[in-house]
């Protein structure tokens, strides 16, 4: 009888342990394939991803700020605003926060480009200004298409994983984020 009510409790803890661990298992590597997408970009690691698009349009804003510092003082809020935004984006890698730094440094920017476009620039700055606009308008297309990619994996993931299992197994996954 003793024999008998251990391996009730061995089967037990089998049919219900060994799925859980399975569907968490599961979950982590669909939450994974969306960071992987963030970060990295499709498949193929084709470095076309919002995390990649984000570092080159905070580059983009260092040499628009280096431009800027011929013209506009050091000490404009909407220069600080940008190199504040620039090394949050730099340093960071948690989706809302990159998301909320990069609405901001759009806001930045575009008030940027529109006081420099006020200047009397030199034409090898003006030059500079209009490459410098273009790649970051590239740059914000980009993210718009990256961000739709990832947005519907993220969805996916969320479809796949709702109800009574996944919002269990959930406790012990970090689910990815939405980038908006």
């Amino acid at each position: 009888m003793k024999y008998n009510k251990t391996a009730f409790i061995i089967m037990l803890v089998s049919i219900l342990v060994v799925p859980a661990i399975s569907g968490i298992s599961s979950m982590n590597k669909l939450a994974k394939s969306c960071n992987d997408y963030f970060i990295s970009g499709g498949n193929s690691n084709d470095n076309f991803s919002i995390y990649n698009d984000l570092q080159d349009k905070a580059n983009i804003c260092n040499n628009l700020v280096s431009l800027a510092n011929n013209y506009i003082s050091s000490s404009d809020s909407h220069l600080k605003d940008i190199q504040k935004l620039v090394s949050t984006i730099k340093s960071s890698t948690d989706v809302s926060d990159l998301f909320k730094a990069n609405t901001q440094l759009d806001n930045n920017v575009d008030w940027l480009i529109a006081e420099l476009e006020k200047k009397d620039l030199s034409s090898t700055h003006a030059n500079m200004l209009q490459n410098y606009k273009d790649a970051y308008r590239n740059e914000v297309k980009e993210i718009g298409f990256d961000e739709n990619n990832y947005n519907l994996m993220v969805k996916a993931y969320y479809d796949e994983t709702r109800g009574i299992p996944g919002s269990l197994f959930g406790i012990f996954v970090k689910d990815p984020e939405y980038f908006r």
